[in-house]
């Protein structure tokens, strides 16, 4: 960075930087684990709430992910049985470990 630019940064500018999304995502992340924590602390029954909120969101990344690259083709059929098979092997886990938790 430029020492003559560094001064004229405001928020607004480092706003604009690509590294915003993950630093967004990231920071989502930070205040979900925080909020969790907290309700956990204050109400004994919160985690019966929040593990069906985090399995829903990991079911919905993997098959936003997934979904839409098997429909494209362009991986073998077998790439395909390997990763939907992955995909259900992670959900199987999911529910696992809600039922022994």
């Amino acid at each position: 960075m430029h020492y003559a630019i560094a001064p004229k940064l405001t928020i607004l500018h480092l706003l604009n930087v690509p590294i915003n999304p993950q630093l967004m995502t990231a920071l989502g992340a930070l205040i979900g684990t925080a909020c969790g924590l907290v309700a956990e602390t204050f109400f004994a029954s919160a985690s019966q709430l929040i593990l069906p909120f985090t399995a829903g969101g990991f079911i919905y990344i993997a098959t936003v992910s997934v979904i839409p690259e098997l429909l494209q083709g362009k991986s073998s059929f077998w790439q395909s049985v390997k990763e939907i098979a992955a995909m259900l092997l992670g959900i199987g886990l999911m529910v696992a470990i809600a039922e022994y938790e």
